[in-house]
């Protein structure tokens, strides 16, 4: 009796010991799960991307149309202006837009914040907004001492929609790595009058931008 109850100790330490060296294995940085770390970068892995280039028409999904209204890049001082316009296309009057945006060329990130106020549906939106994972998963392979901590953008509603002008600098002289890309992330909404949070993707997915300066 007491070698089968040091034996099932023995293995209980063991067993300890290996999901605890496994644990600390598939660990990114303070407090981010196995599960989490395997679940939400396959969530990422597998979002919906809708891409158009900034001479296309719009890009469009369920009841969002998204264009770009200008841009500009001015090489020798650095300042890159994009406007982009947003509409409901069922033509109801939007109360609030939130979403991440992240701007990258191949080499650099440059933005990776949350425009507009804060909006929550499920577990997907709280992974975008409020956990180091998605930082760390969204500048994977790219370089992150460009990334601007200060630039805050909202969304300017209108009657059916409205606008978000970026004014970032890029550093002075820098030779954009091949494309410039402007992704939305994850777009909420509400309405002024419908109460709950409209999800223009059902899981995760983007509106991405290409420009060529």
């Amino acid at each position: 009796m007491i070698k089968k109850l040091t034996i099932i100790f023995l293995l209980m330490v063991f067993f300890g010991i290996a999901i605890n060296l496994t644990y600390d294995f598939f660990m990114i940085g303070d407090n981010i799960s196995v599960y989490d770390n395997f679940f939400y970068r396959k969530t990422y892995a597998n979002r919906e991307i809708l891409e158009g280039n900034v001479n296309d028409v719009s890009l469009e999904h369920n009841c969002m149309r998204v264009w770009v209204r200008s841009s500009s890049y001015d090489k020798e001082t650095g300042n890159l202006k994009i406007v982009f316009e947003f509409e409901d296309v069922n033509k109801i009057k939007m109360n609030n837009l939130c979403m991440k945006a992240r701007v990258h060329d191949d080499s650099y990130i440059f933005y990776n914040k949350v425009i507009g106020e804060e909006l929550y549906s499920d577990e997907i939106d709280y992974f975008v907004y409020n956990y180091d994972l998605y930082h760390l998963l969204s500048t994977e392979g790219f370089n992150t001492e460009k990334e601007t901590l200060t630039e805050k953008y909202y969304f300017t509603g209108g009657e059916k929609g409205g606008r978000i002008p970026m004014v970032l600098n890029l550093g002075k002289g820098y030779e954009i790595d091949n494309y410039l890309y402007v992704e939305f992330v994850d777009m909420l909404y509400d309405e002024y009058f419908d109460v709950g949070v409209k999800k223009i993707f059902e899981g995760l997915g983007e509106f991405r931008f290409k420009f060529e300066f």
